[in-house]
């Protein structure tokens, strides 16, 4: 068994749509004193990107067109985390696919140190839609779950769970707004707990200092 920890030091964030999830990221970290050290998206007409930079952050598009992986999309986010320093990625909607060597050189000392939050209760609902498919099989409850990035998709080490109860009054769209709000107090909650606490390692599986209950 191999015991390990690491603090976070600077971080950045990848994402791809509205950027909520992300924002609540920049908020928090504006209101510990350790923001982002960038945003980068791949889609140029996401409302993050004026919002991120009236926050002061710096943010970068970067197109990127290709299906699956795309190498040169990733060796300019590489050249940005050096240049920003940056050793920690929090992907926030983010829907690209990351390849295996992009994985690994964020892999230091035995897990990864990128993480994604994703809207369904892992393993349940792996990739797209995972509220739309708790929606449509009448799921009594559903959630989403916060992960170490690996090599398999969405099958990482999971850092924090949030169980939502289902109303049966809710439509999809209800669904989704409950769900995107409570992501995006997970999401902080999860970052503020990093950085005041690092991360541990058993070997095994990651774990995060200290439990959070999420309301």
């Amino acid at each position: 068994m191999v015991d390990s920890s690491l603090e976070v030091k600077n971080y950045g964030i990848l994402a791809s749509g509205q950027g909520s999830n992300a924002l609540s990221l920049i908020v928090k970290g504006l209101e510990f004193g350790r923001p982002p050290q960038f945003v980068i998206l791949n889609r140029d007409n996401s409302p993050l990107i004026e919002k991120a930079e009236n926050l002061g952050i710096k943010t970068y598009f970067l197109e990127s067109t290709l299906k699956g992986e795309d190498l040169d999309f990733e060796a300019r986010v590489l050249n940005l985390c050096q240049v920003h320093q940056v050793d920690w990625l929090f992907l926030a909607g983010f829907l690209k696919i990351l390849s295996g060597p992009f994985i690994d050189h964020f892999n230091n000392v035995g897990f990864s140190q990128i993480l994604n939050i994703h809207p369904s209760l892992l393993p349940k609902y792996p990739g797209l839609g995972g509220y739309k498919k708790a929606y449509k099989n009448n799921d009594p409850e559903f959630g989403h779950t916060i992960h170490l990035v690996t090599k398999g998709i969405d099958e990482g080490p999971i850092l924090l769970q949030k169980v939502i109860p289902t109303n049966s009054n809710w439509s999809l769209e209800d669904m989704v707004a409950v769900g995107k709000k409570i992501e995006n107090n997970s999401y902080a909650l999860v970052l503020e707990t990093l950085l005041k606490n690092g991360l541990s390692w058993d070997g095994k599986q990651a774990q995060l200092t200290w439990v959070i209950d999420v309301k």
